[in-house]
């Protein structure tokens, strides 16, 4: 029974950490946009008001969308191996976020009415590094949060199982 509760107390702390890993990973990715579109500081007030408020939450729906499956894989192989290391976890969630933007860009997510993604024009290389960068870095931003709430305990359902082989 004691087990039992242990694996319940993990699952509830892993699934807690994703949730605050998509939703620093919005915050962050808020922060590096928000400021490049330009807009004055009367402005900007109001949309940091409405992005944490609508934006934030919805985008962070998104990021856990497209990164469940490859951070669902990195949990696991933590928790499994018990890697507790800070940084494991911050090269995880780059890894997790390089593989959710693939993912993304590779379906074509977005449809837009009147919109033709093939006539599109495509990003010069130099933007396209810096997109890279930004993702690199929010999903490191994501891994440590999950490191700092779930991932410094990883492998702990394990001691009780192992004391006792």
């Amino acid at each position: 029974m004691a087990r039992a509760m242990a694996l319940i107390g993990r699952f509830a702390v892993i699934v807690l950490g994703y949730a605050v890993a998509i939703t620093a990973a919005s915050l962050f990715l808020h922060a590096m946009v928000v400021p490049v579109l330009g807009f004055t500081t009367d402005e900007e007030q109001w949309l940091a008001l409405g992005g944490l408020v609508v934006s934030v939450p919805f985008v962070a729906v998104v990021i856990g969308y497209f990164a469940f499956l490859p951070a669902a894989f990195a949990i696991i192989v933590s928790e499994l191996l018990r890697w507790r290391g800070f940084l494991f976890h911050a090269f995880a969630g780059a890894m997790t976020a390089l593989a959710a933007a693939a993912t993304y860009r590779a379906n074509g997510v977005l449809v837009i009415e009147g919109f033709d993604a093939a006539q599109a024009a495509p990003l010069s290389p130099a933007a396209d590094a810096d997109l890279t960068l930004v993702v690199l870095a929010t999903g490191m931003v994501a891994g440590i949060a999950y490191w700092m709430l779930a991932g410094r305990g990883a492998g702990s359902w394990r001691r009780e199982t192992d004391q006792r082989a």
